[in-house]
């Protein structure tokens, strides 16, 4: 981790051609993703804390969904059902992350920056969490940047970058939490190097000038909120499920099933591959990104027991892989005619796996529950739709947000569980993760029949589904 490009060379215009095409595609992709309406994760980040610009408050708001910038610039946000006003912050990190990715490859050489950068602004997980209105993406572009002047001070020095550091690694702190794995990668890579040039085993000084600040911002978050965060819940997942369907996604392969294995075995080979070319150039590095893909994420599952572990918590090191994976590419393109043809194979299968996702993720979205709500009250009749789910917390809190929206307009009445009328609701509605699941074509709450009527797919990866069950009897029931 020396700092610099040692194969790089100076880029000449149709460089920044090319390089723009990449990103006002990947933008594309992103800004088109972004066009569905939001799901819950976002909408609980929207209705955290509307209107509050203090910075205090924010960052003591002490809820798992409160991801610092991303509810700062929330708050700003005034209530609309144009849907990418939540998330451009999201779009805006997500088209800065491919040139940010090609620069932290171009060390390897010009081939590799180029792979990294279609890679990643072709990869569905980027694309995904890049128009989603949460932290993710914003905490990508900061990793990405945060490295390559972390590799600019340990060449020089030089105070300027010492200082963009820290406002970079404090920035991915606040974007999201899951920033720590970087800092702490990044802590013990330059340890190793600044070890060596000083000649002593701790070189304190060093150390203290590059990381106190961001390390007194983490310490400042956990003392403030973090320890006081209550934990929610997603649906249970086993870690290997989840590193398979990150190994799997990083090439466009799905999250599950008996496919996700031979993407994942794929992956898997072209990181390790670029782990190979990436320890031969620098040692620095290759510590880094062993530690950042590898080795934290399974110490942290060993120490702290995750009892949902989501695949978006290895979204950045998922980013820093897909530099490996473009390495391999290039690794294996150079090897011989064969490996050119099995190189070009691959980058095919990686693009159309991952543009699959991606078109379905633009045609779905993340559940469309405001075209739930639209379908309930169209064929309610009078002026109000009763409506009682499995989930109060959940589903209670996206009709809330989108009851305002809802075409024909009717008033919406939640019945929260427990205080359903007698002969029942209007609709019922059925919330559900699961992707290959049949529903049920009846229910029976109360004594009372509900009979299936719609369903609202989610693409995947995050969003949920719901299942829409209407009063079997004739007509509807209204509240009184």
């Amino acid at each position: 981790m020396q700092g610099g490009s040692r194969r790089g060379d100076r880029l000449t215009n149709a460089d920044l051609a090319a390089a723009g095409a990449l990103v006002a595609i990947g933008l594309a992709l992103r800004w088109a993703a972004a066009l569905k309406p939001l799901w819950l994760d976002e909408i609980w980040s929207v209705k955290l804390l509307p209107g509050v610009f203090s910075p205090l408050r924010i960052l003591t708001a002490h809820a798992e969904v409160n991801h610092y910038l991303n509810t700062f610039y929330l708050s700003f946000v005034p209530p609309t059902s144009w849907w990418p006003a939540y998330r451009l912050h999201s779009l805006i990190a997500g088209a800065a992350a491919i040139p940010l990715a090609g620069l932290c490859a171009r060390r390897l050489g010009r081939a590799e920056a180029w792979a990294a950068m279609a890679l990643t602004a072709f990869s569905y997980p980027l694309i995904h969490y890049s128009s989603e209105a949460r932290g993710y993406s914003l905490a990508v572009c900061f990793s990405l940047a945060s490295v390559i002047f972390l590799r600019r001070w340990l060449a020089k020095e030089n105070f300027r970058d010492a200082a963009a550091f820290w406002a970079l690694a404090s920035l991915g702190l606040l974007a999201h939490l899951g920033y720590v794995f970087v800092l702490a990668a990044a802590g013990f890579s330059a340890w190793l190097v600044l070890a060596r040039r000083e000649r002593r085993f701790l070189p304190l000084r060093s150390l203290i000038t590059l990381g106190g600040v961001p390390v007194l911002v983490l310490a400042a978050l956990c003392l403030g909120d973090v320890r006081f965060m209550p934990f929610v819940g997603a649906p249970p997942q086993t870690v290997a499920d989840v590193g398979r369907g990150a190994l799997s996604l990083l090439v466009g392969g799905p999250e599950a099933g008996a496919l996700s294995w031979a993407a994942a075995a794929a992956a898997a080979a072209l990181t390790l591959a670029g782990m190979a070319a990436l320890a031969r150039e620098d040692e620095g590095e290759a510590v880094f990104t062993a530690l950042l893909i590898f080795i934290l994420p399974l110490a942290s599952v060993a120490v702290f027991r995750p009892r949902s572990p989501e695949i978006r918590y290895l979204l950045l090191a998922m980013a820093f892989a897909l530099q490996l994976a473009a390495a391999g590419l290039v690794r294996l393109w150079r090897s011989s005619a064969a490996g050119r043809a099995l190189a070009g194979a691959a980058a095919v299968l990686i693009l159309a796996g991952g543009m699959t996702r991606t078109a379905r993720l633009i045609e779905v979205g993340r559940g469309d529950a405001l075209a739930a709500l639209d379908f309930m009250s169209a064929r309610t009749s009078g002026p109000q739709v009763s409506i009682g789910s499995d989930n109060d917390f959940r589903n209670g809190m996206v009709e809330s947000f989108y009851a305002p929206l809802v075409q024909p307009p009717k008033q919406l009445v939640y019945y929260k569980q427990g205080t359903w009328p007698a002969a029942g609701v209007d609709w019922v509605v059925i919330h559900s993760f699961d992707l290959r699941g049949r529903p049920p074509r009846g229910l029976r709450v109360g004594g009372v029949d509900y009979a299936y009527s719609a369903e609202f797919p989610y693409s995947g990866l995050s969003g949920l589904t719901w299942v829409v069950y209407r009063n079997a009897r004739a007509g509807s029931v209204n509240p009184e």
